[in-house]
Order: C-alpha cells, then sequence, then structure tokens
C-alpha cells in the first residue's frame, strides 16, 4: 500500500491508487479487525490498522487532486 502511494502520487499513477482503494477496505475489515479478537498484542494491532486506514483514506482526495488539476485543460 506505501510503495503504492508513494509511486501513484509522484507519477501521478491513478491506477497504482486505485489499488489502494480497492483492497484498502478489504485489507482493513476483513484481515485485520477479526484479528482483535484473538490476539494478546491489540495496541500493536490497532497501530497496524490505523496506518492502513489513514492510507486507505488518503487516496480519495489525492485521486481528486489529480482528476481536478489536468494541465491539458488548463492549456485550452
Amino acid at each position: 500500500m506505501f510503495n503504492n502511494f508513494y509511486e501513484g502520487y509522484f507519477e501521478k499513477d491513478l491506477k497504482k491508487l486505485a489499488v489502494i482503494d480497492s483492497k484498502g477496505e478489504e485489507l482493513l475489515y476483513q484481515r485485520v479487525y477479526p484479528l482483535f479478537n484473538n490476539n494478546k498484542d491489540g495496541v500493536a494491532l490497532y497501530h497496524l490498522a490505523e496506518l492502513i486506514r489513514l492510507v486507505y483514506i488518503t487516496t480519495s482526495p489525492t485521486i481528486g487532486s489529480f482528476i481536478e488539476y489536468n494541465p491539458k485543460k488548463q492549456a485550452k
């Protein structure tokens, strides 16, 4: 997720950001949150889940800023 976000942002690659958007929710809600019930390391899991959540929710505004800023549109 971090690599896709980094590369997607600096390369302005919407496909890489879309991967985060599609997989972030699945990763967070289906894989990480269920671990809270069966694990003693709840604090570490909480921080891992928070990192995933923050990267996941950051993709929407990032994609929006790329769509809003279109140099080809402004050149016309």
